[in-house]
């Protein structure tokens, strides 16, 4: 659409350049004119000038106005776009943050589980009476369990949450190209 302003910007203004150039030779022609026929013709010299001149004053407002018209076009565009990028990174944004909301609740669900589970092995191992060396076993077992769990439940947050932040930056970059893109096409 800039290409189609500037073409017929252009087209105008070659336009007008003929128009001028075709004034200038009338003028000068009727200079030609004057001198030889003398003071009658002055009348009409000014009269064509005058006549000249008003049609190159409307071809100017006209060229203005389809600038305006134009130009203000081009601003409603590009505030259609703003609000509809504007949307879209708020619908992400949401979109991130309620899954961040319902990781961190399972995350807290889990140390709670965590707890209980550590809560009734406390437990079960005070009131059950086995070899010493058969419960240290289990509770090797059991601890070194839970702690490979726990880890790999922490990094896997960590991983999701470096991850996020990348497409977070990632977006907003993207939008802020894609307004400053806009803003310069709209200037041109």
């Amino acid at each position: 659409m800039h290409e189609e302003v500037v073409h017929t910007v252009n087209g105008v203004a070659m336009q007008m350049a003929e128009m001028e150039k075709r004034i200038l030779q009338e003028i000068k022609e009727a200079n030609e004119g004057m001198k030889r026929q003398g003071s009658e013709f002055t009348a009409s010299i000014s009269e064509k000038e005058k006549t000249l001149s008003d049609t190159i004053q409307r071809g100017i407002e006209g060229v203005q106005k389809f600038v305006y018209a134009v130009t203000e076009e081009l601003h409603q565009k590009r505030i259609e776009v703003n609000s509809k990028y504007a949307k879209k990174f708020t619908k992400i944004k949401d979109v991130i943050a309620k899954y961040f909301e319902k990781y961190d609740l399972d995350l807290e669900e889990c140390k709670i589980n965590m707890k209980v589970l550590n809560q009734k092995y406390a437990d079960w191992s005070k009131i059950l009476i086995e070899p010493t060396s058969f419960n240290e076993a289990r509770l090797y077992a059991v601890e070194t369990r839970l702690h490979e769990e726990e880890e790999i439940r922490l990094k896997e947050q960590e991983f999701v949450r470096e991850l996020l932040k990348k497409l977070i930056f990632s977006l907003e970059q993207t939008n802020l190209q894609n307004l400053e893109n806009f803003s310069l096409q709209s200037v041109k």
